[in-house]
């Protein structure tokens, strides 16, 4: 009987040793992380080629002008409770409907490619108004029809002049404005 236990266990034993050596010598398998999880960086090893003979490159450079520096980080202090977005493209504010789709594409395509400066925003990134900062580039026709084209989609804007930034209160009062019902009391 002990014979049979021992040989019982010397065959378990080799058992368990050729499964372990097994094991070693398989590849480890490869972890398949979700396409959305991997991040890849690239960086150009060499300038894109162009189809004509230019020496014209692109070049990086700040998003906003120093004013509109200024004024985002006065808005970001003053507004603590609101989303502050710079640099917002009318397209993605707004749309264009009621007419037929050639007239909605027509309306839409004079506005698309204009841009605010700041848009405000509730926490669920309601708009509450548009934000720009008037310097010496600005028209005031064009600035009108700009105005125009955001008052009819609902959304109010607000002009300072880059030379003459308003204050926390002054900026304080502009949007607690923008959010009084109808009677004049402020909504917060």
């Amino acid at each position: 009987m002990m014979l049979l236990i021992g040989v019982v266990l010397i065959i378990l034993v080799a058992i368990v040793l050729i499964a372990l050596k097994d094991k070693n010598k398989r590849k480890p398998k490869e972890r398949r992380d979700p396409e959305w999880i991997k991040t890849e960086v690239k960086m150009p090893d060499k300038p894109i080629e162009e189809t004509e003979v230019s020496n014209s490159k692109y070049f990086k450079k700040q998003p906003l002008s120093v004013p509109e520096q200024v004024m985002f980080h006065k808005l970001k202090l003053c507004l603590p409770n609101h989303i502050i977005l710079a640099q917002v493209a009318f397209s993605q504010m707004i749309g264009a409907e009621d007419g037929t789709k050639k007239e909605n594409d027509s309306k839409f395509a004079r506005a698309k490619q204009k841009v605010a400066d700041f848009v405000i925003c509730d926490k669920a990134f309601n708009i509450i108004a548009a934000i720009e900062i008037d310097d010496k580039s600005h028209k005031k026709e064009t600035d009108e029809a700009r105005d125009q084209i955001l008052m009819e989609a609902g959304i109010p804007t607000i002009r300072w002049k880059a030379v003459n930034l308003p204050n926390d209160g002054e900026i304080k009062q502009a949007i607690a404005l923008l959010k009084c019902d109808s009677a004049g009391y402020v909504l917060l």
